[in-house]
């Protein structure tokens, strides 16, 4: 489960601390991307990321689903664009 603690800003202080040439190869996009500045990011290792600012640690991407069960939505609710690759 997606910590409800996660804000939009902690979502845009992970997406500034992605690098999108350079995400660890088990966390790069699969099936669908988060767009902001004409960039696509991983919706999923945004929003593990983003729990580092929230809550102090990166979160596992077991403890949350992807797609739009969860992931996808938590992010829509958030003002963030998602798309389909």
């Amino acid at each position: 489960m997606i910590p409800k603690k996660i804000t939009r800003k902690n979502l845009l202080d992970a997406i500034k601390e992605i690098d999108p040439d350079n995400i660890p190869s088990h966390r790069k996009i699969k099936k669908y991307y988060l767009v902001h500045n004409n960039e696509q990011y991983p919706p999923k290792y945004t929003i593990s990321l983003a729990n580092k600012f929230a809550n102090g640690q990166e979160l596992s991407h077991k403890e949350f689903s992807g797609g739009w069960s969860e992931t996808n939505a938590f992010l829509d609710k958030r003002g963030f664009v998602i798309k389909e690759l």
